[in-house]
Formats: C-alpha cells, structure tokens, sequence
C-alpha cells in the first residue's frame, strides 16, 4: 500500500510539472491578453497561398446517354470544338504561363535564393485548381511575407462552331468562397441553367442554395443540404427545381469550405441554337454595384429582344435604382432607366433597347442592396442562331491580370473609369517575359474599346498586366468569334489577383 502511495504521490508531481510546463508553453506560444479596458493586439499575417479554379468543359444536361437531345435530327454533340485553359503564375521574381491539362507538368523557377511554384491538380472531371504559393531556399514556406506574393490567374475559353452548344463560353478562373451570387440563366423550354459546385478542398463541403425567378423566392425540396466531396465537382440543374423561369438569380452558401461556383447558361429553340455561356459570381448585395464589358448591338426600343440589365433586391423591401451607362462618347442616355422601382425578391429584366451598338458599363445605384449582372446579346432573322453573354457586377481593382485567349479568338479590352485617369497595360508573354508598358488615359465616366495588338499584345501574349496611375477603375475582356451565321461572343473579368499581408486585431 505503502508503494503504491508513493507511486501516486510522484504521478501527481508529474502532472503539475506538465501543467506548469504547459503553461510556461502557452505564455511564449501565444500573445498575452491586453489588460482589461486596454487595446486588441495586433498581429501581421504573411500573404497566403493564391488559388483559383477554372471551370471544366461544356456539357449537355445530363451525361453520356442521359443527355437531353432536344431534337432527334440535330446532333447534340459539335464537330468543331477549341478550348483552352491558360494558367498564369507571376511575381516580382518571375513568371510563366501554360496551357493547363492533364498532361502539363507543374511549374517551378527561381530567382536568386528565392523560388516560385505553382500547383495544379484536376478537381472531379475536368476543372482545374492552380495553386502559386512562395517558397524559400529550403523549399518552405515563406511565413515572415518576405517573398513577393505570386500571382495563379487563369481563364478558360470555348468556341463551338456547331451543336446544341454552339457558342463561345470564356469565364476567369475564380477563387473559391463561402458565398457566391450567380445573377443570371433561365429555364425556359429549350433552356437549361447547369450550376456547378467545384470542392478543390480535402474536406466535404455542404451547399445550400437560395433560388429567385421572376416571380419571387423559389420554395423547393432539394435546395439545401447538398454535399460536394473534396476534390470534386457537383452539377445541379436548376430546372430540376423550377421550370419556365424566364429570368433567375441564385445564391450558394457554403459549409464546411469554399466552393468556386459556375453557371452553364445554354438556349435552344427547336432546331435554331440559341447561344452558351458560362456566368461567373458576382458582387454580393449592394446599395452601387458597376457592371463593366457590356457587348451591346443594335437595337430599338420596341425589339422584342435585347441586351439587357438583370437586377434583385433580395430583401423584403421595393428597391428604387437609377441607372447609368458609360459609352466611348461618356454618358449614354436611356429614357427609362433613371427611376426604375423593382419588387423585392424577383428578378428583373431591364432592357437596352435603344442603346447605340457599342461596348458599355453600367453603374447602377440604389435605395436598398440589389445584386446584379448583365446581358449582351446577338440576335438573327428567323431560324438564326443566337448568342449571349453574361457579364457579373465587379469591383475596381488598382491591378491585377487579364489572361487572353488563343488566336482564332478575338479579344477587345475595354476599360472604364468614374473619374479622370490613367491605365498601364502591360503584355506577360508564355514564358513570363514583360513587353512594353502602354499608358492610356480614360476620361470621366467612359467605357474604351482597345485593340490588344495596338498595345503590343499577339499570338505569343498570355496575359496582360495593368495597374492605375490614377483612380482604379473597370476592365473587362470582350471576346468574340465571327462564323457565317453571325457573331459569337462572351466576357471575362479579372480575376486571381495578388493577395497581400494584412493586420488581424485580436479581440481581448
């Protein structure tokens, strides 16, 4: 009895020894807490890792023999597809850009003592993740931020001649979020709206959907609860939970993760293709939101179809928006769109109709938070095809990057500003190499047109870089294709821009 006394008593000194170590631990390990009354600490956290995925190629709804042949004579399937995925990674040491697939080999280079590399995995069947982060000599991470934060931006481009799908899809690749607002798609007979949940993490990630028609807030058994596996990507098609919707907007919400989100938009009226796009997220409810890259033919104010404005107030309230739009010239009036009140909770259509043909932003402001996005569309005679696409609301950037597309594409960059100022452009080439800086100057409220290959850009250009001298203000990337049945034509906003050191307080 004795022994087994003695043998407790030196348990329990061990037990405190480990607890005051722990504690002297916790002291040197963690800041101590400000003294009641005193301010948070405050401590610099190191830029993280920049990472985008890119969305994966274009599908019919359903997959294989589950596909949605609308038309028995008309093969669903085109003979002439181009895609493209372009991954970029840059920084102050250096910089390369590929084609990203299955068969490209990541990317590593140095510079001095200092290297960069890029990380690129297939996430489900075809999205991509690419992935810049600093390393130091060793091969670890920079934690001390003392490496220039790289860059991963990316693009992906599709140009279907023929098929059910015929179009040109391009979209940025997008950082993952925790909520996405996707304006945009309809379910309308011969419509389909394929949103896609892409899980680039190693966790599973729950998705809940909230789903707005013309009519008001969708109620549907299925919207919420949705798992996405890591490192996959899951299709929901939204007209599985309301057909004939003319007009939609959705937001995802997400669990557990971030989730990068697409929409596949895709239209077809009988035998007659009506054009496919792949939308991006846009900015979240706000009282001014700006669209930029608005593709606008031309059009009167009676054509039954035009370009045009979508906007939801997603709360309980009307919302009352006036509506400018910012042409080569400046300010483009639009009689209507200075006093528009929108019900809450439906989306709606604003039409262009009227609008002189040209590239636009529009910025819209408003009494209570909207979201938004854009419409440009090409419509034909009878039995013509169309084409569309969608431009989300984006916020001013004082730099980032545009990924261009190959050269069977083309790409106009246009550019618009609120005040007086000036925008450098700068091409990155495949391998990373810098061309001329251009500087352009943009005057107040106006949206430019410019050609890349004037600013110094061609087949062997990548990217280009730019950065404001002045006020930030929009870019956008209009890309088109010409065929024999008319124009084809999407957008891509910037996205993947370098991410920075920031001060976190921390709470007493």
């Amino acid at each position: 009895m004795k022994a087994f006394r003695r043998v407790a008593a030196i348990m329990v000194a061990l037990a405190v020894l480990v607890g005051a170590a722990g504690l002297v631990w916790a002291d040197r390990a963690f800041p101590p807490a400000p003294a009641e009354g005193g301010s948070p600490a405050v401590v610099v956290v190191a830029p993280g890792d920049s990472r985008v995925v890119c969305a994966g190629g274009l599908k019919l709804a359903g997959e294989g023999d589950g596909a949605v042949v609308y038309d028995p004579r008309f093969d669903p399937n085109p003979t002439s597809v181009d895609s493209l995925i372009r991954g970029l990674i840059d920084s102050e040491a250096g910089g390369q850009s590929q084609a990203l697939d299955e068969q490209s080999a990541p990317a590593r280079f140095a510079a001095r003592a200092v290297g960069l590399a890029v990380s690129q995995e297939v996430v489900g069947e075809a999205p991509v993740a690419l992935t810049a982060f600093a390393v130091d000599a060793a091969g670890a991470a920079d934690a001390a931020g003392n490496v220039p934060a790289p860059v991963a931006a990316g693009a992906t481009f599709q140009h279907l001649a023929d098929g059910d799908l015929r179009g040109v899809a391009a979209s940025a690749c997008v950082p993952a979020n925790s909520e996405s607002w996707i304006v945009a798609g309809s379910t309308e007979t011969g419509s389909s709206s394929r949103l896609l949940l892409t899980n680039a993490g190693q966790t599973s990630v729950r998705a809940d959907l909230t789903l707005w028609d013309g009519a008001g807030l969708v109620e549907a058994v299925g919207l919420g609860g949705l798992t996405v596996p890591p490192a996959s990507q899951r299709a929901v098609l939204l007209e599985g939970f309301q057909g004939e919707a003319a007009r939609l907007a959705v937001r995802v919400s997400a669990t557990g993760g971030d989730l990068a989100v697409f929409l596949q938009h895709s239209r077809l009226e009988g035998l007659t293709q009506g054009g496919v796009e792949l939308a991006t997220p846009g900015l979240p409810p706000a009282t001014e939101l700006t669209v930029p890259g608005l593709n606008v033919s031309q059009s009167t104010f009676d054509s039954p179809r035009t370009s045009a404005l979508r906007v939801l107030a997603p709360g309980d309230r009307a919302a009352r928006l006036s509506v400018e739009l910012w042409g080569p010239d400046g300010p483009a009036a639009l009689p209507g769109l200075e006093d528009v009140t929108i019900n809450p909770g439906a989306v709606t259509d604003l039409s262009l109709g009227g609008l002189p043909e040209g590239i636009y932003t529009a910025v819209i402001r408003s009494d209570q938070p909207v979201v938004a996005a854009g419409l440009s569309l090409r419509t034909g005679g009878e039995d013509q095809p169309e084409e569309f696409a969608w431009t989300a609301s984006a916020a001013s950037a004082a730099s980032g990057y545009l990924v261009l597309p190959s050269s069977d594409l083309v790409a106009r960059l246009a550019v618009a500003a609120a005040s007086e100022t000036r925008v450098e452009l700068t091409p990155v080439g495949l391998t990373g190499e810098l061309g001329a800086t251009v500087g352009v100057d943009v005057a107040a409220e106006t949206t430019l047109a410019l050609d890349l290959a004037a600013m110094g850009a061609d087949a062997e250009t990548a990217a280009v870089r730019f950065s404001w001298a002045g006020p930030p203000g929009f870019l956008a990337l209009a890309v088109s294709a010409e065929d024999v049945d008319g124009e084809l034509i999407s957008a891509v906003l910037p996205a993947g821009l370098s991410p920075a050191a920031r001060q976190v307080r921390l709470a007493p």
